[in-house]
């Protein structure tokens, strides 16, 4: 029909031919960029949670040792009383209140409060699927679920 000066009757379909070509290969670049993009803010994200969660682990084992050893101190003094009053072979008691006292906390318990707001963030996040390492991941996930099954057996035992 209408054809430029120069122009043979094929080469306005290989010019189409060749922008159709240029404009994918630009969409799929930049798709393929996005994508990339997309995979390192995923990572950075993950980053900060798992940076997080250890925090948490941490404050968790402070907890713990916290109740070690404020348990451990008063569970002896009270075990040294009772010991103490055994061995004596003395039927009688100067103080029978505190006696039962120290008895009790020879015997006593403490159950930790753990946290794991941050872990069940990173899960509900859904980025706990990008940890390449499986075995942390499940690590992760029975270091948080292990202590509340545990502690749910103790309360039936007692």
């Amino acid at each position: 029909m209408f054809r430029s000066r120069g122009e043979s009757g094929d080469e306005p379909i290989r010019r189409a031919v060749f922008e159709f070509v240029v404009i994918v290969t630009g969409v799929l670049v930049a798709l393929a960029a996005d994508e990339w993009r997309q995979e390192r803010q995923e990572l950075r994200e993950l980053n900060g949670y798992v940076v997080s969660v250890l925090d948490e682990v941490r404050d968790n084992l402070g907890t713990i040792q916290v109740i070690k050893s404020a348990l451990t101190t008063r569970k002896l003094a009270g075990l040294e009383t009772v010991i103490a009053q055994l061995e004596s072979g003395d039927t009688t008691v100067d103080d029978p209140e505190g006696f039962i006292r120290q008895i009790a906390y020879s015997a006593d318990t403490a159950t930790p409060w753990f946290t794991y707001s941050r872990f069940e963030a990173l899960k509900t996040s859904g980025l706990l699927r990008l940890l390449e390492d499986d075995d942390l991941a499940d690590s992760l996930s029975s270091t948080f679920q292990a202590p509340q099954v545990l502690l749910d057996q103790v309360k039936l035992l007692q």
